[in-house]
């Protein structure tokens, strides 16, 4: 995770999922040691050689309970 100026906040959080397997990860603030954050971000990775994944991010409103899918920008 990094704040709006590109630091990085908390600590990495590693998820291992196997082939064509489904992993969601819940509560990537609380996950990553930081608990709640106005603005941040986080970066994706692929570590296996020749792997891809297809990701993306929900933003739950805590006052209206609204849902935002936040889309991902690849690189």
């Amino acid at each position: 995770m990094y704040d709006t100026d590109g630091l990085q906040v908390g600590a990495d959080v590693t998820l291992n999922p196997g082939p064509r397997q489904w992993i969601q990860q819940q509560d990537i603030f609380d996950a990553a040691g930081i608990g709640e954050s106005e603005a941040a971000y986080t970066k994706v990775l692929v570590e296996t050689a020749g792997g891809t994944i297809w990701a993306y991010a929900s933003v739950v409103d805590n006052d209206t309970n609204d849902p935002t899918t936040i889309p991902v920008i690849a690189q």
